[in-house]
């Protein structure tokens, strides 16, 4: 083959179809075969018909169309064929997507250059972040003397050279083939429009293997309905959702990648099947805060036709319960805690109080014990203990006190000086190191004595008792579940996560499926895949399955490049944080990138400049995206500078609603409402998407919030938290990111990647 030639019409189709954007579709990948090596295959396309000659295709769409064409000569460049077919198929579509700009005469971005003193553009299809130096090459005024005495042929482009030479495309391009592909691609309209061509597909067909039996809508959501879902599933997501679960199944992504849907659907399939098999199947779905649980209940209610997320599952044989750890552990225990014993009968609000308690612990202790210590304890530890900032401390101590003293050492001191300290905890050297961090421990047990209350631990451990009994197991075959599933497993700790094992009908194996997205794990600094793993497989550790999705759906390619720079440069710096975006690829459609603008970072004279600046934007942001004003969120990066936002806002009479618990879809839904912006701290956007976002704070000191650090234990800490947070409040965007910063205090260091690689631009001022 020595040419593909490719219409307007048919650009236009291909850059939109929502199937062809990625390989993880079945479509996806087979186009991008076709794309590497035209003879292997002719893949059935949606509105678009494939017509051979001797030398070439020629793509065309079914309906009369513009006469304007690009064509890949083949011959000229060869590299597509040894390319991967993500890589391949990225290079195809950026390409269709700079023709369609030029031929509409817009603006081209920074990946598209225009070579001074030439009629050539020099595209750059990779994300800037991976510093590939490889381009593409085309020449929009192709045989020019030819072309003008024949108007008829339309805005033809050429695409002639590619490679990581900087002199790639400086020869002037032969245009034999080309010639022979603008005639073919003439003929091959006028077959089509002849109707000789094969029978014309309608909308009802897309690429192999797949038959729509309705429209789809152009943007996916998470309420569409199971069966309408189910075709719009990648091809790992749909393995992944069709598959028995007969063991552990880890499914982990960056954020976009749709890993909560595909444990809706999965969960709602395995009770699908169960009916139709006649067979019984009770099912649990776990969330870890009361506001993500109701966020997940309402996947279910739009997508769950049967409605077994409302069945009794003592009255019925398929069953999915929705419910928290928490909520599940209290109703195992009974009557052995009271209402009013909880700190919080929410997670996430329980742990939040856990911490307070623990700094008030810690605060006595350094006041009044560490003296007395410090001839025992290492030097090491009594200078991080002294000089460290206290609330971090307090952070790791969190860990250190729920999971490896209350849980692995069961309060038991002697336990206790036995278990291997956390490589990015405490440094605890001698036992008199965790001699002190015992003192505070009794210390914070006695606070939770005074106030007759039991923290998260507390509950899960004793339900963890109340598991390991005769009693249980003989009612487990009875009771438990035939199916586990577990939403964002980062941010649930050891003990929460060891009960698991215990709720399924069988102890011989563990269906637990359960996502997992280790970048956002804000404050666990004892993350660790084995251990997890370990935890939800039990016995079975170490044959837990794997599926890894990769097309993120959520963000444009823009903001995915700059999540990928963030979680890159953390990814050098911590030795346990996980750059979930390597190797991802976008699935947004051309439509979509329309709608996007690349990330902008912008200055302000005074922190009340930029708080003023940060609803101006975001009354901006939501004039230029459909969906109003709740489908933008100010994201601040400051407990100082959230408050002053908020007065402000309160002040002016601002439109929105304070997000104050993660991923709560209640305040969204009164912000949608009621016309509002919403307004949070990065800790609780986490599991919510908005069309824009507006970050303010992100500067230097700020993030990470190092201004008052003598020590560097907590200063690398607040670099990991950095690096997590940024990366979770970018991906809650979809089209629009701008983020905005002091300009005496200067970007903050966790963007100075982005910055130097082009994946955000600094603009000083821009006029709302």
């Amino acid at each position: 083959m020595r040419f593909i030639a490719v219409s307007r019409a048919a650009a236009e189709t291909l850059a939109s179809d929502r199937f062809l954007q990625a390989c993880e579709f079945l479509q996806g990948l087979q186009f991008a075969e076709f794309v590497r090596n035209p003879t292997l295959s002719t893949p059935e396309l949606p509105r678009v018909r494939i017509h051979r000659d001797p030398d070439g295709v020629s793509l065309v769409a079914i309906e009369k169309e513009s006469p304007d064409t690009l064509v890949f000569d083949l011959e000229q460049i060869r590299v597509l064929d040894n390319m991967t077919p993500d890589e391949a198929l990225l290079v195809f579509q950026k390409v269709l997507r700079f023709a369609l700009r030029y031929w509409s005469n817009q603006k081209l971005p920074p990946s598209e250059k225009l070579i001074k003193g030439t009629s050539r553009v020099v595209l750059f299809p990779f994300p800037i972040s991976t510093q590939s130096s490889f381009r593409v090459v085309i020449e929009t005024a192709p045989d020019n003397k030819r072309l003008l005495k024949r108007p008829h042929l339309g805005r033809c482009l050429l695409v002639y050279a590619a490679g990581t030479d900087d002199k790639c495309g400086s020869e002037q391009p032969e245009v034999t083939v080309f010639r022979k592909a603008i005639d073919a691609v003439a003929e091959a309209r006028r077959t089509v429009e002849q109707g000789s061509a094969a029978p014309a597909a309608d909308d009802s067909i897309t690429a192999v293997g797949l038959t729509r039996l309705s429209p789809l809508p152009t943007l996916i959501d998470g309420h569409i309905g199971f069966d309408l879902w189910e075709r719009n599933l990648t091809a790992s997501q749909h393995t992944f959702v069709t598959s028995p679960l007969t063991g552990p199944h880890r499914i982990e992504g960056p954020a976009g990648t749709g890993k909560t849907i595909c444990l809706v659907l999965r969960a709602i399939w395995t009770a699908k099947t169960a009916r139709a098999e006649q067979r019984e199947a009770r099912v649990l779905f776990l969330a870890h805060s009361e506001a993500t649980r109701r966020t997940i209940q309402t996947l279910f209610d739009a997508n769950d036709a049967d409605q077994f997320a409302s069945l009794d599952p003592y009255a019925s044989a398929q069953s999915i319960r929705v419910t928290t750890l928490q909520e599940l552990c209290a109703q195992l225990l009974g009557r052995e805690i009271a209402e009013s014993e909880f700190l919080d009968r929410d997670a996430l609000e329980s742990k939040n109080t856990q911490l307070l308690y623990i700094d008030e612990a810690l605060t006595d202790a350094l006041a009044r014990d560490l003296e007395t210590h410090k001839p025992f304890v290492s030097k090491q530890f009594a200078e991080f203990m002294e000089t460290e900032d206290r609330w971090k401390l307090a952070l790791m101590l969190q860990h250190e006190i729920s999971v490896v003293i209350k849980g692995r050492a069961q309060e038991n001191f002697e336990n206790y000086k036995r278990i291997p300290r956390t490589e990015t905890g405490l440094p605890l050297i001698t036992e008199s190191d965790r001699g002190f961090v015992f003192v505070v421990y009794q210390k914070y047990q006695e606070k939770l004595r005074a106030a007759a209350a039991f923290d998260t631990d507390d509950v899960v451990l004793s339900a963890l008792a109340q598991l390991n009994t005769p009693i249980w197991r003989r009612r487990r075959s009875r009771e438990g579940y035939d199916a586990i599933f577990v939403d964002e497993t980062h941010l649930f700790n050891l003990n929460e996560l060891s009960v698991l094992h215990h709720l399924t009908r069988s102890d011989a194996f563990f269906p637990i499926a359960y996502a997992a997205d280790p970048s956002q794990a804000l404050e666990d600094r004892g993350w660790s895949d084995q251990l997890f793993d370990e935890a939800l497989g039990h016995a079975a550790a170490g044959t837990t399955t794997t599926t890894k999705v990769k097309a993120v759906f959520r963000c444009s390619p823009d903001i995915t490049n700059l999540a990928l720079s963030v979680t890159g440069a953390g990814a050098t710096l911590f030795a346990n944080f996980d750059n979930p975006l390597r190797g991802v690829t976008s699935a947004f459609t051309g439509n979509e990138e329309r709608q996007s603008s690349p990330p902008v970072y912008l200055q302000f004279a005074t922190d009340d400049d930029m708080i003023a600046a940060a609803f101006e934007r975001a009354e901006s942001m939501s004039d230029a995206l459909a969906g109003g004003r709740s489908k933008v969120a100010i994201v601040v990066f400051d407990d100082t500078l959230f408050n002053a936002t908020r007065r402000f806002a309160s002040d002016t009479n601002k439109p929105v609603e304070i997000l104050s618990r993660r991923g709560d879809i209640a305040v969204i839904h009164r912000a949608s409402h009621a016309g509002r912006f919403v307004l949070s701290t990065p800790d609780y956007v986490g599991g919510l998407e908005f069309s824009g976002v507006v970050l303010v704070g992100v500067d230097r000191g700020r993030v990470p919030a190092t201004e008052s650090l003598a020590g560097t234990g907590s200063a690398a800490f607040l670099a990991y938290q950095a690096h997590s947070r940024l990366y979770v409040a970018l991906t809650r965007a979809r089209f629009r990111v701008e983020v905005l910063g002091n300009v005496n205090r200067g970007p903050s260091e966790v963007l100075r990647a982005a910055l130097e690689s082009g994946s955000i631009s600094i603009v000083e001022s821009v006029a709302a």
